[in-house]
């Protein structure tokens, strides 16, 4: 099953990939917020879940989707490329028995965007990091979290994440459309030199 949540538009995305319904459920109250109208008691019980004593939520806001398993991850993220609304941040379980293990869903994903930040997370050790890097690729935009995470790691990992992302793509933006006046402001000069 795939469930989506989502809030306006210009909000990064954020997909959480996991086989746990209740690590998944943290990943929608993190960085989804607090359920609304949800009860202060709730929301301390949530806390103390969690085991930060003061867990915070996000700065930003999110679209965030989750999947249970390392396909249906794939195909949102496909999906999303194709929609020209890319994820900025991925968290990947390792483990997601019995389908794609996360470290060919990271790899799967990569081919079909190779922007966005994708977190690992285990706590079995069952790849290497080695082996890790020579199956995703390069390291770059690949990150590794031990579970038990912090949950705080994760509104970190996604604030600062989708904040890098973001001005990555304000950048890109901007060399594209410098890219383009120049080769109208060459067009125009080869056009005023043959009329000479």
């Amino acid at each position: 099953m795939i469930e989506t949540t989502q809030t306006q538009d210009r909000y990064p995305r954020v997909l959480a990939i996991e086989d746990n319904e209740n690590i998944l459920e943290v990943f929608r109250t993190m960085l989804g917020g607090p359920p609304p109208g949800a009860r202060d008691e709730a929301l301390s019980a949530l806390k103390d879940l969690m085991s930060s004593g003061a867990a915070s939520f996000p700065q930003s806001q999110f679209r965030l989707d989750t999947a249970k398993q390392g396909e249906q991850g794939f195909e949102l993220a496909k999906e999303a490329v194709a929609k020209n609304d890319p994820y900025a941040v991925i968290f990947i379980d390792i483990r997601m028995p019995p389908g794609w293990h996360g470290v060919k869903t990271a790899k799967e994903i990569r081919q079909v965007d190779s922007q966005v930040n994708i977190i690992l997370n285990s706590a079995f050790s069952d790849f290497s990091t080695c082996q890790i890097v020579e199956t995703v690729g390069s390291t770059d935009r690949l990150f590794f979290v031990r579970k038990p995470f912090h949950y705080d790691a994760i509104i970190q990992f996604a604030d600062t994440l989708a904040l890098r992302w973001i001005e990555e793509r304000k950048t890109q933006a901007k060399l594209e459309s410098f890219r383009n006046r120049e080769k109208e402001l060459l067009k125009r000069i080869a056009e005023l030199e043959n009329k000479e």
